[in-house]
């Protein structure tokens, strides 16, 4: 599919150990390129009980049920894309992933964004920083990313930290000015006092 595409080389060895299929070894993404689009479909909470339904197995039984055990570093090459939620971008690095006694997968390394762009407020964010840095859970790395507004006075975007579960979300600058100024030149691309009724709303 044109938008989801992987091509993969590398070396590793499958066997059955302890009445697990064992992967190891290293994987190198030679091209790739996937684009995002969410589920708009409904689903039920994982609270939800339906009678005469079957009940469903929890992500923790399903796991410790699963005959897998993995340790496989993955480095993403030079040639791997993604687009999705507003986010363009190149990636790269290389990332250790092995499974626990509960058969959950962890991870350790970091992928880093290449001439990255980001969309949000209404304007083109061009990604300064850029990375998800894994020491843990696979599913929950840490968050460094910085996207600016570029060729202003004041270059003005957003900045991510904390977790992918738990994000926090600021405004930001270059140079750095209150976080009210910021947001003006982030939406209108100007100053606060030169400000016109219609920047204001956009501000609101």
């Amino acid at each position: 599919r044109p938008d989801v595409r992987l091509v993969v080389g590398g070396a590793g060895t499958v066997r059955l150990k302890d009445k697990k299929i064992s992967l190891d070894g290293a994987l190198v993404a030679d091209e790739g390129h996937f684009e995002y689009q969410p589920d708009p479909g409904a689903t039920l909470g994982d609270d939800v009980v339906v009678k005469g339904w079957q009940a469903r197995e929890s992500a923790e039984t399903r796991r410790s049920n699963l005959p897998l055990s993995v340790d496989l570093e993955l480095d993403l090459g030079r040639n791997l894309t993604f687009t999705g939620e507003g986010l363009e971008t190149g990636l790269r690095g290389k990332v250790r992933v092995t499974t626990n006694d509960d058969g959950s997968l962890r991870g350790r390394g970091s992928i880093q964004t290449v001439n990255g762009i980001y969309h949000a407020f209404g304007q083109r964010l061009v990604i300064d920083r850029g990375q998800l840095i894994f020491d843990g859970p696979l599913d929950n790395p840490s968050l460094d990313v910085v996207a600016l507004r570029k060729n202003l006075a004041v270059e003005a975007g957003v900045e991510l930290t904390g977790t992918a579960r738990v994000p926090r979300v600021r405004i930001t600058s270059n140079p750095l000015v209150p976080e009210n100024e910021a947001l003006a030149w982030l939406v209108t691309g100007e100053a606060p006092s030169t400000g016109r009724g219609s920047d204001i709303a956009a501000l609101s």
